[in-house]
């Protein structure tokens, strides 16, 4: 099973889009986005054999990240071992196109 690790780039990314989800929305609603975001990332650590494509972006792909999409619209990019999975950044998916 994999160990996730959240850079503290990605953790801020994370903050801000659950701040941004708690001001459009009923109040917890950040909160709960919190909880959702971590049970999806967490899902991918027993993979340990499972391998991911690098991301489609050029950019992301130069520095060998790969990408997940959560909810079909933040792109989780991400470096992995056979132990652990870093969070790198945590991207609206418009704003990479």
């Amino acid at each position: 099973m994999r160990s996730i690790i959240i850079e503290p780039i990605a953790q801020d990314n994370i903050i801000a889009i659950c701040d941004f989800v708690e001001s459009k929305n009923t109040e917890g609603s950040g909160d709960r986005f919190y909880v959702k975001f971590l049970d999806f990332i967490e899902s991918y650590a027993p993979l340990s054999n499972l391998k991911f494509p690098l991301c489609r972006n050029k950019d992301l792909a130069k520095r060998k990240w790969s990408c997940i999409i959560f909810q079909q619209v933040w792109v989780i990019a991400f470096s992995y071992t056979a132990t652990e999975i870093t969070i790198q950044r945590v991207i609206l998916g418009s704003n990479l196109r």
